[in-house]
């Protein structure tokens, strides 16, 4: 990345400053605001911080676009590379809600790939939510798990987070 002073790039768009970050001086532009020191990654909370305030964060499912910030961190735990936030902001403006929550489930099933068990749910849940189990959890999950093996699909995860709300 070239040396940018403060005061160019030009920034564009209120909305599209990170949700339609996609061309190099729109890019330029978010790494000027998040990273002056130019180290070539900008703070995960830093930019979750900066979208929720341009409104772009509504483009991702709201309340897993701070996860799925987090699992696009793969050079440096916590910083998003350029290449790493232009990823995740294809992803916001061109995937479906399949392909958002698709990462979530492949990021949480690890142990049957394609395939989502309850306790790694809960896990998720507790964990990565930082939320308290619902009462009706199990009677959520049954009725997600239509074949009834204890473990979710992803169209079925995909029912279970309509269902429950996470």
């Amino acid at each position: 990345m070239t040396e940018a002073s403060p005061s160019s790039p030009a920034p564009p768009a209120p909305a599209a400053a990170a949700s339609a970050a996609t061309s190099e001086s729109d890019l330029d532009w978010v790494y000027v605001k998040l990273d002056p020191d130019n180290t070539g990654s900008i703070p995960v909370d830093e930019f979750y911080q900066f979208i929720t305030q341009h409104e772009p964060a509504r483009q991702c499912v709201e309340h897993t676009a701070r996860y799925i910030l987090g699992l696009f961190c793969r050079t440096q735990p916590g910083r998003l590379t350029r290449s790493e936030l232009a990823a995740y902001i294809s992803l916001c403006r061109n995937g479906t809600r399949e392909d958002q929550y698709g990462l979530i489930f492949q990021d949480a099933g690890r142990r049957w790939p394609g395939w989502l068990a309850r306790d790694e749910l809960v896990r998720l849940i507790e964990d990565k939510y930082q939320q308290v189990l619902k009462p009706d959890f199990e009677d959520i999950f049954d009725n997600c798990d239509e074949d009834m093996d204890g473990r979710l699909t992803l169209a079925e995860f995909i029912k279970f987070i309509g269902i429950y709300e996470l």
